[in-house]
């Protein structure tokens, strides 16, 4: 063990301690962002199928009926859910 050649016994034993331990924690705290990272995305792709429900079939009449009253009153609406 050259690395810590010439070192007290308690040094050596933080040394093991730090190699174990460190890269464990390490190795959780990714496991842990990615999972956030996932239920995020899940949650956003989710919304955005929750608004195509709703917004498709009040787009589909406005567009059936030319009326664009609704058609831009759905455009303000997706507006202010990206804010």
């Amino acid at each position: 063990m050259k690395i810590a050649a010439g070192h007290s016994i308690q040094r050596k034993l933080n040394l093991i301690l730090l190699a174990t331990v460190g890269p464990g924690l390490l190795l959780a705290a990714a496991t842990v962002l990615l999972l956030e990272v996932r239920q995020e995305l899940l949650r956003a792709r989710q919304d955005l199928m929750t608004q195509a429900d709703v917004v498709g079939p009040a787009s589909e009449a406005a567009l059936s009926f030319s009326d664009r009253n609704v058609g831009e009153q759905t455009l303000r609406v997706l507006q202010r859910s990206r804010a």
